[in-house]
């Protein structure tokens, strides 16, 4: 409706008065909805990871009570919802932002890929390197840029080994 009253005016045609109601109600909200985004801005920043994207997603579902917002990133592969919501650590409200990793982060290579004994390996020096589908999708430079940002971590991992080693990387 903004949009088509926009053109209408620029073409010198009148706005029916009912028009003109709804677009001034809508921008009437949109400036409400700027002065609330500025209300949270100096509130510290909450970063959660999940483990899995559908985690992610029922996470901040589930603490946001569905009010959440989607923000783009540096990667396509997962998202960020953000909200503001209590949080216990820092005994006030905060801005929550939730994401998630796609598996593992990083993997480990041993320095010699062929030895005769593969008993050998167990005194042969390892290398971590960022895995093939993490560097694809970007999920470091998704997760420092929001890192970067924030006060606080949260991680939302399984209670397994593989859990364990996500939350270590």
């Amino acid at each position: 409706a903004i949009g088509i009253a926009e053109v209408m005016e620029k073409a010198g045609c009148p706005i029916p008065p009912e028009m003109k109601q709804i677009v001034d109600r809508m921008l009437q909200k949109r400036q409400q909805a700027k002065a609330n985004d500025q209300k949270w801005d100096n509130l510290p920043k909450v970063l959660m990871v999940a483990e899995k994207p559908s985690v992610c997603k029922l996470i901040a579902e589930y603490l946001s009570g569905g009010r959440m917002r989607f923000r783009k990133g540096q990667s396509r592969a997962v998202q960020t919802y953000e909200f503001v919501h209590w949080f216990p650590p820092a005994h006030q409200k905060c801005r929550i932002a939730v994401t998630s990793t796609i598996g593992h982060v990083f993997g480990l290579d041993f320095g010699q890929n062929k030895v005769p004994d593969i008993a050998d390996l167990y005194w042969d020096q390892c290398k971590k390197t960022i895995e093939e589908n993490t560097s694809k999708n970007r999920i470091v430079e998704h997760l420092q840029e929001l890192a970067a940002e924030c006060e606080y971590l949260a991680l939302w991992l399984d209670c397994d080994k593989e859990g364990e080693n996500i939350c270590f990387e």
